[in-house]
């Protein structure tokens, strides 16, 4: 078989193409690549050895070892296009009233623990055109359907649904090369799993079982507010610095300090701290409170601390 220059002009060329098709294009893209290629290499041009091209060295400058650097270049590149793996979200219609096996593309590895609290696979209802309604099925008794699923596709239902069909959901991972295998209507969701960054809606909120500072205050305001954190040191001994950096807590004395004991205490909660003597009054009462920002200087003398 016989190459001209622009034979191996074309092939740099394709070289760097599919060099730059690797920086950042998206799966459908590199699997019609691979298809390319595929038929490329099936048509024997790159089946010989780059010394067996013909080519005018005079005019192109080129050299065998040229070429066959190029050839080894477009194998290694076409090796990593092929092996470069997405992960898909994925939903398949199944009966409502007992478990089975799903379908999954040829070459597609199912993930596990990719669902909230560690499930492997979800259920929703489907309308009459097969769509997803994300509304989880129920039994006749009104309960929600669950499932589970192991890595071989085998699914169990926690009961018989309502609806004659539903949908199942899973996660599986699938190499470029068996991505033709994927049917497109049944795909929810797709990221490729080289780059972390590329993943998509990574600033999107749509998580809401996973705290963020606002849920977080939510859940925690009320289990830190009259928390009572007691001084465990005896106060027997020197003087004490303390500081307060959540709001909303009481911090208890020991009952029984020492007299000429010192406290320092700085609240740098955000928030107001109340100081319980423990059966002994501070300044006048049996507990003070300090607000944001404020500090107090304390020592203790008869059965009492006194503000100084």
């Amino acid at each position: 078989m016989a190459y001209s220059d622009s034979n191996i002009s074309e092939l740099l060329i394709y070289l760097e193409r599919i060099d730059s098709l690797l920086q950042g294009t998206n799966d459908s893209q590199r699997a019609e690549l691979v298809t390319a290629l595929k038929t490329t290499l099936n048509t024997g041009i790159l089946s010989i050895l780059a010394s067996e091209v013909n080519y005018s060295n005079a005019v192109s400058g080129l050299t065998a070892i040229n070429v066959q650097t190029a050839v080894d270049e477009l194998d290694t590149l076409l090796d990593k296009l092929k092996a470069n793996e997405t992960i898909i979200t994925y939903f398949e219609v199944i009966s409502g009233a007992s478990g089975g096996t799903v379908s999954k593309p040829t070459g597609a590895t199912i993930q596990l623990d990719k669902f909230y609290n560690s499930g492997d696979a979800i259920l929703s209802r489907i309308d009459g055109s097969n769509n997803l309604t994300g509304e989880v099925p129920r039994n006749a008794g009104g309960d929600l359907i669950t499932a589970t699923m192991d890595t071989a596709g085998v699914y169990t239902l926690s009961g018989t649904a309502v609806d004659a069909n539903i949908a199942i959901i899973y996660v599986f991972s699938i190499k470029s090369e068996d991505r033709g295998n994927v049917n497109l209507s049944q795909v929810v969701e797709e990221n490729d799993v080289n780059d972390h960054s590329q993943l998509n809606g990574l600033t999107k909120d749509d998580h809401l079982q996973y705290l963020t500072d606002a849920r977080g205050d939510v859940k925690y305001e009320d289990l830190f507010e009259n928390l009572v954190i007691t001084i465990t040191d005896t106060l027997t001994t020197g003087n004490k610095n303390i500081s307060v950096t959540t709001a909303g807590i009481i911090l208890s004395f020991v009952a029984s300090p020492v007299d000429g004991i010192q406290l320092n205490i700085n609240n740098d909660s955000g928030g107001q701290i109340t100081l319980d003597g423990n059966g002994n009054n501070i300044y006048d009462a049996t507990t003070f409170v300090l607000y944001d920002a404020e500090s107090l200087h304390l020592v203790f003398n008869n059965s009492k601390w006194n503000v100084i």
